[in-house]
């Protein structure tokens, strides 16, 4: 009998101390011993019915590392089953070893799959933004279509408010000596608009295309070690006007948009960007909800996992891009790694807790929803689908569990104040 013990090195990683009797060891290499002899090819004698003990005598080393390797499986699997431990991956053994008597001692570290310890999952506090589309938000993106149409134009004359201006910027001293480091190339703003600097837009009405001007720009920084007054030399590289088309029916047809008129250009401008950032809205609630959840019951993600997931992610990311780093591709989704495998199992745990399950009267009811007959039968010839919808479904079915059971305070937020914040 296979004797065990269980030392925790953390919530996710044990060391067994694994010791398989030399009785089951002797059990083990004669099983070996048969097997190579239905393999070896001695002369004077039929496959396999050589004598054992020429047997033995040719294919001893390949006994014993045959007999090792089956005797290190057999203990860790005996192992695994009496202690109730579901491992992660291949063990990592540390040391083996025959004692006294001739057993088999083995040390081997496995980490194994996350033990979570649900705490508060109900009655969460949350807040989810819901943004209000105003008329505002509809011209913006209005006019940003029209800008896209816009005729552009070079300006021979001197700038005028309205026009863009594309130039390089090169930082002086107080003596006009240039700045190493402090020169900025293909900077373009609309003059006038304040987006870049007012300061120095103002300076620049009236340039010409190829003109350098001096500039001066009065700091309002509080640091001792900031200048007062900063000095540039500014080239202008180009002058253009943008002419923007006229908002008219003619215009809204041109566009293939699926609009006749303004108006329903408008009112379809206005359900795009609901949709969007409704959508915008329930991502940022959900990712809120489960950081908030994943606060309130912590538990360790083996290492194991983590390296899986990221292997997966860098395999597929390499069949686009033949050069991929992929130290610096695991170094920029680890955390993403993290949240996503914690995630899935919380929900695992939360789903198992509360018996949430999908079966095949969840797949059926969803195929019912469907009206298109022809991707109805679509899903229904490709099974390989089905699990992908029960995942889902599933996914759905847990989510709403947790709203249904969550305090939620909904704020009305408007697309101009998320800008602000955003710095756009």
């Amino acid at each position: 009998m296979v004797l065990t013990e269980v030392n925790e090195v953390s919530s996710c990683k044990r060391v067994l101390k694994i010791v398989v009797p030399v009785a089951d060891l002797g059990e083990i290499r004669n099983q070996e011993i048969g097997k190579v002899r239905k393999k070896a090819e001695i002369p004077g004698f039929r496959k396999g019915k050589a004598p054992l003990n020429r047997v033995i005598s040719m294919y001893r080393d390949v006994i014993e590392k045959n007999t090792l390797e089956a005797a290190m499986d057999y203990g860790f699997r005996q192992a695994i089953s009496d202690k109730n431990i579901r491992p992660v991956g291949n063990p990592e053994l540390h040391k083996i070893d025959f004692d006294e008597d001739k057993n088999l001692v083995m040390n081997m570290e496995v980490e194994i799959f996350p033990e979570i310890e649900l705490k508060k999952y109900k009655g969460i506090n949350l807040e989810k933004s819901v943004y209000k589309i105003e008329d505002s938000d509809v011209e913006e993106y209005v006019d940003r279509i029209r800008k896209q149409q816009a005729i552009v134009t070079p300006v021979e004359g001197g700038a005028e408010k309205g026009h863009y201006l594309l130039v390089d910027m090169q930082e002086l001293d107080d003596t006009g000596v240039p700045l190493v480091g402090k020169k900025y190339g293909d900077i373009k703003f609309q003059l006038g608009s304040g987006q870049f600097d007012i300061q120095i837009e103002e300076q620049l009405v009236g340039v010409k295309k190829d003109e350098e001007k001096l500039v001066e720009k009065q700091n309002q920084g509080n640091k001792r070690s900031q200048k007062q007054i900063e000095r540039f030399s500014v080239l202008v590289k180009e002058i253009q006007n943008e002419e923007l088309p006229e908002l008219d029916d003619a215009f809204v047809k041109s566009l293939n948009m699926g609009a006749e008129t303004v108006i329903d250009f408008e009112k379809n401008i206005r359900a795009q960007l609901e949709y969007q950032w409704g959508q915008n809205s329930e991502e940022r609630f959900y990712h809120q909800m489960a950081h908030e959840l994943l606060q309130q019951s912590p538990f360790e993600i083996p290492q194991t996992m983590v390296n899986d997931y990221l292997d997966r992610l860098v395999d597929e990311m390499r069949h686009k891009d033949k050069n991929l780093d992929e130290e610096a591709v695991r170094k920029t989704y680890r955390t993403e790694a993290l949240f996503n495998l914690k995630w899935y199992y919380l929900k695992q745990k939360i789903a198992q807790v509360e018996n949430i399950t999908v079966g095949e009267e969840d797949y059926q009811s969803f195929l019912n929803t469907i009206e298109d007959e022809k991707i109805k039968k679509f899903y229904q010839e490709n099974p390989q689908i089905k699990g992908r919808i029960q995942q889902d479904l599933f996914e759905k079915k847990v989510f709403d569990f947790l709203v249904n059971n969550s305090n939620i305070k909904t704020i009305e937020e408007k697309l101009s104040d998320r800008k602000e914040l955003a710095g756009i």
